[in-house]
């Protein structure tokens, strides 16, 4: 241990520590090397992040519904049950967090996406074009 390490003690259940010893043997690393790493990596996450405050909690939540939903029922890309309860999830979430009001296009560039994409401003062009900008690949047809 180096002068500038502190040792601690830190108490967990057991399946934390089950998942942690597990992860650390896939990983070639003792248990102390597999927490460090891991603490180490979720501020390195929060030091990277770009977006504002509200969409990380957006995504903090939907990666802990996903966990849930998987320990529970099955990953949701793998079983169409686990998939159609994360994303009404989703849509729950949004609607308790989303700003209250008539949606209407508010622009705040000289080009919007509209333009720039050849779509009307209707919520379903301009979250059809989303969707494609963030998964281009994963685009194969038309969502149901």
């Amino acid at each position: 241990m180096s002068t500038s390490e502190i040792r601690t003690s830190l108490r967990m259940d057991e399946d934390l520590h089950r998942m942690l010893t597990e992860a650390s043997e896939e990983h070639g690393r003792n248990f102390s090397d597999e927490v460090r790493a891991r603490l180490a990596a979720s501020f390195k996450v929060e030091s990277h992040w770009q977006g504002d405050a509200e969409t990380h909690e957006l995504l903090i939540a939907i990666s802990r519904m996903a966990g849930a939903l998987a320990m529970f029922f099955g990953e949701w890309h793998e079983d169409p049950f686990s998939a159609q309860a994360f994303r009404m999830a989703i849509d729950k979430h949004l609607r308790l967090v989303e700003p209250k009001g008539e949606p209407i296009p508010k622009p705040k560039t000289e080009f919007s996406m509209a333009e720039v994409f050849r779509v009307s401003p209707t919520l379903d062009a301009i979250s059809g074009v989303l969707v494609m900008l963030a998964v281009p690949s994963r685009v194969k047809e038309e969502p149901r």
